[in-house]
Order: structure tokens, then sequence, then C-alpha cells
């Protein structure tokens, strides 16, 4: 989940947003606002323009696991809509929410790069958003639940999405993992350094990820919640979602990433993803939940 910044100059692009409007009285960790202002999000999954793993294996697991297009679907926490424009793309009908006035607009010029394939995008807050009940055939979280830091947080974005969706609809959601730390401090040989070392620890204590210095060492990511696989599935089935189901993205892979991929097959080999300059994720292990709610005799599987 993002964060608020100023908007930049307007880009002459036109966007339909008709009945969505900021959220008043949103608030957003300072941290968490600094590590985005920077605008890296827009070609994170894409180092070198090469696809990374991340958004590979995520595609293949929304193809297996998404209803069908032209399904309506709501992405929150969609940063600058390299998903939604994927995904508008190839039939949906997507309309992108995300607290970070900058990635509102990169969304919506990536929406107007395609009309024949767009979008639609608006400022919003995944624990109060503005969607009909039971207007959805889908929800992506890919960022609040481990941006939003406490357990009463994420149960809020979680009952706001079983709000929107109707019967029969699905949820996906990413995380990331509770050894995520762990293994980017052996991978860097970080585990000795005084700054990182304490980080490590309290990750795996409480999952609770905290970087002292973002502004000196922003490759230690920025605030956030790290689950671990059975956390992850308690919170969504305690949210009264069902059929819930735990997947890997990237795991320790990305870092064995062979000459020559490109991430342009759909097989992924020991592939991961490439390490880039300046401030970017440190996760390495998301796990994404399908789960159909439960409500009542309604299946919504």
């Amino acid at each position: 989940m993002g964060v608020w910044v100023p908007s930049s100059s307007g880009t002459g692009i036109s966007v339909a947003i008709a009945g969505y409007s900021r959220q008043p009285g949103t608030v957003i960790d300072p941290a968490i606002e600094s590590h985005y202002r920077t605008g890296y999000e827009r070609s994170r999954l894409f180092p070198g323009g090469n696809p990374s793993l991340e958004f590979v294996r995520s595609m293949e697991l929304l193809d297996r696991l998404l209803p069908g297009p032209p399904a309506r679907l709501l992405d929150v926490g969609g940063g600058p809509g390299t998903y939604a424009a994927r995904l508008a793309r190839r039939g949906y009908r997507v309309h992108l929410v995300d607290p970070v006035p900058l990635h509102v607009e990169q969304a919506r010029q990536a929406a107007g790069r395609d009309p024949a394939f767009g979008f639609t995008a608006a400022e919003g807050d995944a624990r109060k958003l503005s969607e009909r009940a039971e207007s959805q055939d889908a929800v992506l979280l890919f960022g609040p639940l481990y941006h939003l830091t406490g357990a009463a947080q994420r149960r809020q974005a979680l009952a706001e999405a079983w709000r929107v969706l109707r019967p029969g609809a699905r949820l996906l959601a990413m995380a990331v993992c509770r050894f995520a730390s762990l293994l980017d401090g052996l991978y860097e040989g970080w585990l000795d350094d005084p700054d990182f070392r304490p980080i490590v620890d309290q990750d795996l204590l409480d999952g609770q990820h905290r970087n002292p210095d973002p502004v000196g060492r922003p490759e230690f990511f920025t605030t956030a919640y790290f689950h671990t696989p059975d956390g992850l599935a308690g919170e969504v089935e305690q949210a009264g979602f069902t059929g819930v189901a735990v997947y890997g993205v990237e795991g320790p892979g990305w870092r064995a990433r062979p000459a020559g991929w490109h991430g342009t097959s759909g097989a992924w080999p020991a592939a991961g993803k490439d390490r880039r300059t300046g401030p970017r994720p440190r996760p390495l292990s998301p796990a994404r939940t399908s789960s159909p709610p439960r409500r009542e005799n309604a299946d919504r599987v």
C-alpha cells in the first residue's frame, strides 16, 4: 500500500473517474511515503526493461485464478498500474485504487497509452473503499496486507474486500514472507552489518519490519509487516473467506538468474529478479492467497 505524495503537473490524459474521489483522513506512515516518493515503483517490475520473475509468476497465477474477461476487477493498492494495464489489455474491466497521488497519475498515463484497453484509476484507501457492495468479480490486494502493519488495519482491508465482492467472486492478495530479510542478508552478506542484523531479528520475532535509516540505507526496504504462510492464511480465513490457498511467487529462486533469462517464456526454471541500485522492495518471497468468500448459502467460489 502506498502513501500520499504531491501530484506532479497534469499530463493531458483523460481518464474516466466519475464517482471516485480521494478518501479523507487517510494516514500513511511517513517512512512509507518517503520510500515511494521517488517514483521508482513504475519500473521496479521490469529491471533493465525485462519482466522480473515476480511479474511473470504473478501474471501466471492471475491467468490461472482470475475469472475470465470481461470480469470486473478492483486493483487495490495497484501502484502505477503495471498489472491493471496488462489485465485491461486482456479484456478485463479494471479500476485501480491507490493512496499515492503520483501512482494514480502514473496509472492514468498507462491507461491513456492504449485507450482501446483503458482502465480507470483514483486515489483511495484499502480500509474504506468507494465501490458498491457486491460490485466486483475479483479484488487484488497487492500491497495493502504488508504495508498495513497493524492487524486491525489488515482486518479492515479484508472486510472491505469482502464487502465489494459479489457472491462467487475471488480475492487475490500478496504478502511478504517472514524470512525475506534473512534471505536477503544471507545473499547480500549483510548479516554482520550492525544496522541490518537488528532488522532481521525483529522480522523473525514478530514480522514488524522497520528500517532505522531509510534515507541512508534505502535498500533495507521500508515499514512493513512480514507474514508467515500460516499467519496469512489465518487472517484471510478469519475475515470470512473460504477455500484459501497460498502460492509461492518468488521464494529464494529470484537470486538464481541464469544467463540469457529475459522472462519471456512460460517457464521459470531457477530464475529470479535482477537487483538494482537505489530504493526497491527487498521482500523476496511474496505469497499469494486465492480465497473464495463464504456467505451463508452463497459459495462465492
